[in-house]
């Protein structure tokens, strides 16, 4: 019942993901425009879009490697480093952050 549970990873990830693409193509239609389509292009010319007015649109990943042990004791002896503990950027194992998502939705809206 009243307990917290801690999920993350590809299962948490993926339905906020859909949630949040849902939500935009529904203000796209809204607006009397087309769905947005596959996504990764639309984020890497959202994220520099953002970085050339010199603000970031998404938030720095902290600090992790995919080296580390899981929560039950599965351990990984070698992975990907990143680039989180060097100042952010994308990397394998975090990719870009998480989604500033009042500024993707702005710059949703504003895509022919």
């Amino acid at each position: 019942g009243k307990d917290w549970v801690h999920f993350d990873g590809t299962s948490a990830a993926a339905p906020i993901w859909a949630g949040i693409i849902s939500t935009l193509n529904a203000e796209r239609a809204a607006i009397g425009r087309a769905p947005l389509g596959f996504a990764p292009p639309l984020l890497y010319s959202f994220a520099a879009a953002e970085a050339a007015k010199g603000s970031a649109g998404f938030n720095a990943p902290r600090a992790a490697s995919s080296n580390e042990c899981t929560a039950v004791g599965i351990c990984c002896s070698h992975g990907f480093p990143t680039n989180s503990a060097k100042g952010g950027g994308w990397d394998p194992v975090l990719g870009l952050g998480s989604p500033k998502v009042d500024r993707l939705a702005e710059y949703v809206r504003a895509l022919p």
